[in-house]
């Protein structure tokens, strides 16, 4: 109940928003609508955990002047994908007069983390013309997110000259976090009219969902303060 009514409050603003943007368009009354095919690759510490992934997007807006047009826009994100690079897990081992250090694979790791988001999106006209345009991209909003870590059980085992040596043993429970956090985006698309009114968009932006996901030491995983990644965007719009 306390996430819908969240939801909620957060739709209605960006409706306000739109019908604000409805009110002031004093030149020109177009409305547009459309949908992207969104690649994600995270950056920074996300990058360490996750591949990229695709997901979706839909928005819809008004055109409120000849440089402004105000949009809202959903976007649904899953991560599944491991970097298996960089998830790895290192034992170190004092020996008399040395020191060795091993580094396993973690092949039964199994994460996910899913976000979905609604923002308000405002965006400048670069240029424009009969069958081209380009523009920047702010938005501002909020990101309903999931985080799930399954458990971790194995033994870690070394082959010391030859010899089988268990230097280590896993066991790590079970994690999962969930929350809504601020999101920023800021980028730059391009369209080119396909046939009036439907037009091919392609773009880039830098997307910062304002959430922390917690650190894991025993299978050498630090925490994400920032869930970062750049979306490259392709899709279709329509002006109507």
């Amino acid at each position: 109940m306390r996430m819908t009514n969240r939801m909620e409050r957060m739709r209605n603003m960006l409706i306000c928003l739109l019908l604000l943007a409805g009110g002031a368009a004093a030149q020109t009354t177009d409305i547009i609508v459309g949908a992207e095919a969104v690649t994600s690759l995270p950056i920074g510490s996300l990058g360490d955990r996750f591949l990229p992934a695709v997901g979706l997007s839909v928005h819809a807006g008004q055109q409120t002047d000849d440089d402004w047009t105000l949009l809202g826009r959903l976007d649904r994100m899953e991560w599944s994908e491991l970097n298996t690079e960089k998830l790895q897990k290192s034992i170190v081992r004092q020996q008399v007069g040395s020191k060795s250090v091993y580094t396993f694979p973690l092949p039964k790791l199994s994460m996910k983390l899913t976000a979905t988001g609604l923002s308000a999106v405002g965006k400048y006209n670069l240029l424009r013309t009969s069958f081209l345009e380009s523009d920047l991209q702010v938005g501002f909003g909020f990101t309903h997110w999931k985080f799930e870590r399954g458990a971790y059980n194995d033994s870690l085992v070394a082959d010391s000259s030859g010899t089988k040596l268990t230097v280590g043993l896993l066991n790590v429970p079970s994690n999962v976090q969930t929350d809504w956090s601020g999101t920023v985006t800021a980028g730059f698309n391009a369209d080119i009219r396909l046939i009036e009114p439907v037009w091919l968009n392609a773009g880039v932006h830098y997307t910062l969902i304002i959430g922390e996901l917690w650190q894991a030491l025993a299978l050498d995983m630090e925490s994400v303060s920032g869930m970062q990644f750049i979306a490259i965007r392709t899709g279709i719009h329509i002006y109507f």
